[in-house]
């Protein structure tokens, strides 16, 4: 926030507390010209925050594939529940060959796809999932993060900017990056839970785009 919207906060507080002050009291404004001043004042300060884009401020969206990370987080993720005993030797394959289609447009409608390769969560309790997508940052994917890109982020927030982590992947996944980088927003496919277990399934359609 700058002098001038600091400067404008002042006045929008000081407007709060005079009218708190006067309802407190149980008082009522009785003055023509009071009223007049107050009202056309709280025109004024609204215009000018309004102009200072006090009530809007800027996003910047980062992708988390290939723009914050090196690589693919899904091709990185499959590997390592391969060698934690939860994906069999069939699915690591078959999932690194569509990564590989996926990545070379020869697949055009991944949203089926995309569906079936979340089939691999069922039956996973939501505390489980939690702690194995922590150890999968810390062991796989923290590494890969393009020391670059931490720089790019702190220039945005000096700036006042909100920061946004979007990826298709899980977004239990995606919360773990972004709490890493203190960013203020994730967004990620919605993985569908009941009883707290996951069912394999997905709530609405896989964030794609």
């Amino acid at each position: 926030m700058d002098g001038g919207q600091k400067w404008l906060s002042g006045i929008v507080g000081s407007l709060v507390i005079l009218a708190s002050y006067y309802m407190l009291r149980g008082s009522v404004i009785r003055d023509g010209a009071t009223i007049y001043f107050l009202i056309k004042l709280s025109f004024y300060v609204i215009i000018k925050l309004l102009k200072l884009n006090f009530f809007m401020s800027e996003i910047a969206l980062f992708d988390l594939d290939d723009t914050i990370i090196s690589g693919q987080s899904a091709t990185l993720l499959v590997k390592y529940l391969f060698k934690k005993g939860k994906l069999n030797f069939g699915a690591l394959i078959m999932t690194i060959i569509w990564m590989f289609f996926y990545k070379m447009s020869i697949i055009k409608d991944v949203l089926p796809a995309m569906e079936r390769s979340y089939k691999i969560a069922k039956g996973w309790k939501v505390a489980e999932a939690q702690n194995m997508m922590k150890d999968f940052f810390e062991s796989d994917l923290r590494n890969k993060i393009y020391p670059e890109i931490l720089k790019i982020i702190k220039e945005h927030k000096s700036k006042n900017r909100k920061i946004a982590v979007v990826s298709n992947s899980a977004q239990i996944l995606v919360d773990e990056v972004a709490q890493f980088l203190r960013v203020d927003y994730a967004f990620g496919t919605q993985l569908e839970v009941k009883n707290d277990v996951y069912t394999g399934g997905i709530n609405g359609k896989p964030l794609y785009g």
